[in-house]
């Protein structure tokens, strides 16, 4: 027993150690790309069933793209690369089109759209939602299969 939780103890351990490492992947960038006064725009993926992936683009002023660089894969071993593709194009008028074109992967293609949207929803004025965590998306989960079990929940069965 006392092995198995020294060996659980190390994955945790190892586990943290990469992940650190990835974000470490990604603030060196985010520094390295904003360094001379740019603005960020950042779209992210995150695959369930496909490798997730993460672009940073550098943008000046008017939304267009200085700089880039993506992370893309399925684990934790997975580092930012320099990433030029769309070097002098408007952020704002991005499209799947654009990513088409340039044969980007399907986690990639979805990364550059949600940057394209997330930068559009700020230069209107909008708020970002938050996605939930995995554990509190689960919890939602559970918690509305339960509702449907007991029927608790649904209007007929509330006082009015």
């Amino acid at each position: 027993m006392l092995v198995f939780i020294c060996v659980l103890a190390g994955a945790f351990l190892l586990q943290y150690l990469l992940t650190f490492r990835q974000m470490q992947s990604f603030t060196r960038y985010y520094r390295l790309l904003r360094k001379d006064g740019s603005r960020a725009a950042i779209g992210r993926f995150a695959g369930k069933l496909h490798a997730g992936a993460v672009v940073i683009f550098a943008i000046d002023g008017d939304g267009t793209i200085r700089d880039g660089a993506l992370m893309q894969g399925v684990t934790v071993f997975a580092r930012f690369r320099p990433y030029d593709l769309f070097n002098g194009m408007r952020v704002g008028e991005l499209t799947e089109a654009d990513c088409r074109e340039r044969r980007l992967s399907y986690s990639a293609a979805k990364a550059v759209t949600d940057a394209m949207y997330t930068y559009r929803k700020v230069m209107n004025g909008e708020e970002i939602p938050v996605p939930p965590s995995p554990l509190a998306a689960a919890a939602g989960k559970i918690g509305a299969a339960a509702k449907r079990v007991t029927g608790r929940g649904r209007l007929e069965d509330k006082a009015v």
